[in-house]
């Protein structure tokens, strides 16, 4: 699974909404896919990452999951984190540039559930992902 970070922003007033700001997400994902990944990054005006064009990403590191807000408040990625807090993570709200995304990037979405950017780093990461495959994301 690959990402890539595109030359879309998000709207600072109107990136936490769906409602008439879908063209950013849409073209984000188009320039991810010519480029031949699976999803684009938007930035905000500040250059940290906000969102994916249809994924919201979350960023694991050394047993703490990081929810990258500026975005779509996802609901997939609001549970992921209520459960990361279950399994003993912490969860905090980090702005962050591409350059400082170290650690495990997530992709997080209704219709994905939970992928990793790379192989899971460690037992409590497969665990959370797991839980969110897809098949398991009503439970």
């Amino acid at each position: 699974m690959s990402v890539h970070v595109t030359s879309l922003r998000v709207h600072p007033d109107l990136g936490r909404y769906k409602t008439g700001n879908y063209l950013p997400y849409r073209l984000a994902r188009l320039e991810a896919e010519r480029a031949g990944h699976f999803e684009g990054l938007l930035l905000d005006a500040e250059g940290h990452v906000a969102d994916g064009s249809r994924t919201s990403p979350l960023l694991y590191r050394a047993g703490e999951l990081c929810v990258l807000p500026g975005g779509v408040e996802g609901i997939t990625r609001q549970k992921v984190a209520e459960h990361a807090a279950t399994l003993g993570l912490r969860v905090s709200e980090a702005r962050l540039k591409p350059d400082e995304l170290e650690g495990q990037l997530l992709l997080a979405g209704t219709g994905i559930g939970l992928l990793p950017v790379d192989k899971p780093s460690d037992s409590v990461l497969e665990a959370l992902i797991t839980h969110f495959r897809p098949s398991r994301q009503g439970s």
